[in-house]
């Protein structure tokens, strides 16, 4: 845990775990963040549940932003990030 915060990682810190040590993860990870803000890079949906604000991000451009429920409901739509629906 102390690595994953402490350091850049190249891979996503939880992509190896199985579901109860992931989950055992993410929970101290929120009661660590009380009062502070992050910003994390995931393709894994679960993890955006704990998101306030999501953004899409492809060829280094930000392409789609919003509101998590929003953004959710557009991705499982399979809304065209380049056009965000239009």
């Amino acid at each position: 845990m102390a690595l994953m915060i402490s350091h850049e990682p190249t891979v996503e810190p939880t992509a190896n775990m199985d579901g109860n040590t992931e989950a055992h993860v993410i929970a101290v990870l929120k009661e660590w963040l009380k009062g502070r803000s992050l910003l994390m890079s995931t393709h894994r949906p679960q993890l955006l549940e704990w998101a306030d604000v999501v953004a899409v991000i492809e060829a280094g451009q930000c392409v789609m932003a919003g509101p998590k429920q929003e953004m959710i409901e557009k991705l499982s739509r399979g809304i065209d990030v380049k056009t965000g629906g239009a």
